[in-house]
């Protein structure tokens, strides 16, 4: 599927949901389970829109278990804050997650582990 034609999915998702009043969605980056769009609201702030799409751990219910981890170690200062996710979204593929974004680059195991481990 086009990155276009899910960013139209997003927004109708999002326009129904009442999570966020959207202006602009836009891919980010995708891996091996999960894809991640930006969202711009309407007033401004910016989300990432995180769609799962399967779970190396066997959980049926991954986004679910990806949003309280996040909720977990949100205290960090570290990580993003999770805001919303549903489980099986009208629409769309897979598990759905709505959280902070953090501008930043990919994480570098030489240059970054010993502040991660920190």
């Amino acid at each position: 599927m086009s990155h276009g034609k899910q960013e139209n999915r997003i927004r109708a998702f999002l326009a129904g949901s009442g999570w966020v009043d959207v202006d602009s969605v836009v891919f980010l980056a995708s891996g091996e389970y999960n894809e991640n769009y930006t969202v711009r609201s309407t007033d401004g702030k910016t989300y990432v829109f995180r769609i799962n799409h399967g779970s190396q751990l066997g959980l049926e219910r991954q986004i679910e278990y990806e949003f309280r981890v996040l909720e977990a170690v949100h205290p960090s200062g570290v990580t993003p804050r999770s805001y919303f996710f549903e489980d099986n979204p009208s629409g769309i593929d897979g598990g759905v997650l709505l959280m902070e974004y953090i501008p930043g680059a990919p994480f570098d195991y030489r240059a970054d582990r010993d502040k991660a481990a920190g």
